[in-house]
């Protein structure tokens, strides 16, 4: 009986349809994190580097690696900030109509802890291109064979702050890799590793975690923010997970930190690329390799990585 219990939460969170994408055999998106600013100078010129991009290469959706609203969240799903962050500065014709995968940072919690985060959950059951069922939550994309892309959107600030059924998500996200797709991707807002301005990488997040993505190899990649700029990084532990930071949507930016490159060395982490840039992260996945690249906000390309599947199914 308990088992049967446990399967039906697990399940809830869970999309069971596998959704399609464009007709070229591979799967396109765009991921956006730390962009929901105040000043809309930046994420305006970021938006239209995300529309040049997009106006020539194939990209089926946005995923955000979270603070999409600073500096507190929004008050209620019909606030003003949905319009003014959100609709006015990402109308451009080539990426007006993509649907967003939604997940929350530590400015989407706001100060007061009265829940201000559930507003955008909210938001998108009356906003369709706002795809936010939950505050975790997976979904599936099809390659257009037999193979798919499972992403797993994680509320990393719940379980800093220890809130919103932290140990529930926790077991959800262990189900969720257990059973893999051809292609697995993790994306939250604080990263396991950064080594960026921000503050230090989240403890506490990865010893939660880490040992959930280690186990047994079943995730290519994770995707984070936080830290405002670009970062990849990789793992010697043989797994061939690939971490990186798509922090550059719109918020200040933050230089490298030389002492945590070292830090991380010693723990097995090599920085594979760091630029404290504006921007997004495009990434293309098809059956047998993705290529992960990095876009400024003058719509330049600065960096791409080519990975193929992790090793372990």
């Amino acid at each position: 009986m308990f088992s049967i219990f446990v399967f039906f939460i697990l399940s809830a969170y869970s999309s069971a349809a596998t959704l399609g994408s464009k007709d070229n055999g591979c799967v396109d998106f765009i991921a956006l994190g730390d962009w929901g600013v105040d000043n809309q100078a930046v994420p305006i010129k970021v938006a239209e580097a995300m529309a040049k991009y997009a106006s020539e290469n194939p990209v089926d959706f946005i995923v955000t690696s979270g603070d999409n609203f600073y500096p507190d969240g929004v008050n209620s799903e019909d606030d003003f900030q949905f319009d003014y962050k959100w609709r006015d500065v990402y109308n451009q014709q080539s990426i007006k109509d993509l649907t967003w995968y939604i997940t929350v940072g530590n400015h989407d919690y706001g100060n007061s802890g009265s829940g201000v985060e559930h507003n955008q959950v909210t938001f998108g059951n009356t906003e369709p291109r706002w795809n936010f069922p939950q505050l975790y939550y997976s979904f599936t994309k099809s390659l257009g064979n037999d193979k798919t892309v499972k992403f797993i959107m994680v509320d990393s600030q719940g379980f800093r702050r220890k809130q919103n059924n932290y140990l529930r998500q926790r077991a959800f996200v262990q189900e969720e890799i257990r059973n893999p797709a051809d292609w697995t991707i993790v994306i939250f807002h604080h990263p396991f590793y950064n080594v960026g301005g921000h503050t230090g990488s989240e403890t506490m997040l990865r010893e939660v975690l880490i040992p959930i993505i280690n186990d047994g190899g079943r995730v290519d990649m994770v995707i984070a923010g936080h830290d405002h700029n670009l970062q990849h990084m990789s793992h010697r532990n043989g797994t061939n997970t690939q971490f990186y930071v798509s922090g550059g949507g719109g918020a200040r930016l933050y230089a490298l930190n030389e002492e945590k490159v070292e830090v991380l060395r010693r723990r097995g982490v090599d920085l594979e690329y760091f630029k404290s840039s504006h921007g997004f992260s495009a990434i293309h996945i098809c059956d047998d390799e993705a290529t992960v690249k990095f876009i400024d906000d003058d719509g330049e390309e600065i960096y791409s990585n080519i990975q193929q599947p992790r090793k372990y199914k």
